[in-house]
């Protein structure tokens, strides 16, 4: 069998262009320029097609007209990764506390999309069904957040891969905080003010959602965390999203999809850095 060759460069510079050209420029005709027709969008509002898609847009952009994407200012992402036909952009959003009236907390915003033939044909979010970001009106973006995956050495993306399932399957399955130290290096960096710091913060981090867990039903064992819904590396970095369903609040009984991702940067075999998904007043319930 042939082995396909991805051009990341290219890829990346798809997602870079579709971001300034539409979502920066709030200009939904714009899509079919960047989008599969049977694009499939993945989370809050799973939907297949470029015409629902262009019609969520509109909904989503309703009272911004379109502005010219030569002259738009574009957010720089803080990261943009790609391994084969996938690309995750991070983009840094300092939202609102509303515990502290005048302050924010960070949040990072995923996107993951898969390109196939030069265009878009899935996407994956990190995006909150009923708790979308809250910015404030000139958002502080204080220091340069930008990063890239860098070549460290022999970087061996199978190997990073399975350090990070492995950390998940380990640590957050069993809630196990004596696991940490396996994984996780001593001056462990957290990219979000809110998270605890170091190896010794999320040691006590795991520990206290240990002790929050409800026990698992007797004679059963705690659940491990789901298979990951995106597991993909590049260079020291490596990118997972666990599916999640969260329950509606219709009533209905019926449930959503969250994705809840993290990226992390491997150094010496061991998780050095951490950007979390997660929104810290919107924490999704799991199974």
């Amino acid at each position: 069998m042939a082995t396909v060759v991805h051009d990341l460069h290219a890829n990346k510079r798809l997602v870079l262009d579709y971001f300034r050209d539409v979502v920066a420029a709030f200009d939904p005709e714009a899509l079919p320029k960047y989008v599969c027709d049977d694009f499939v969008l993945h989370g809050p509002d799973a939907l297949v097609g470029i015409d629902r898609f262009k019609a969520l847009l509109r909904r989503d952009f309703a009272g911004h007209p379109p502005l010219d994407p030569e002259t738009v200012p574009v957010l720089p992402p803080v990261f943009v990764v790609a391994e084969r036909d996938l690309v995750t952009i991070c983009f840094y959003m300092p939202a609102v506390e509303p515990e502290e009236p005048g302050s924010t907390y960070d949040l990072f915003a995923y996107n993951t999309y898969r390109v196939a033939d030069g265009k878009l044909a899935e996407r994956w979010t990190n995006e909150h069904k009923y708790a979308r970001p809250q910015l404030p009106e000139s958002p502080d973006l204080g220091a340069d957040r930008s990063t890239e995956p860098l070549q460290v050495g022999r970087t061996d993306l199978e190997a990073n891969k399975k350090l990070v399932s492995d950390f998940y399957v380990e640590v957050f399955g069993p809630m196990n905080p004596e696991a940490v130290k396996k994984f996780v290096a001593d001056d462990y960096l957290q990219h979000a003010s809110h998270m605890p710091q170091g190896r010794a913060g999320l040691e006590r981090y795991v520990a206290e959602l240990a002790r929050q867990a409800p026990p698992p039903p007797a004679g059963t064992a705690p659940a491990g965390p789901p298979a990951p819904a995106v597991l993909h590396a590049e260079g020291d970095m490596v990118v997972i999203a666990g599916e999640l369903p969260q329950p509606l609040l219709d009533g209905s009984g019926g449930t959503w999809t969250f994705y809840a991702y993290d990226a992390y940067r491997v150094r010496d075999g061991k998780l050095a850095e951490h950007w979390s998904g997660i929104d810290k007043h919107a924490r999704p319930r799991t199974p």
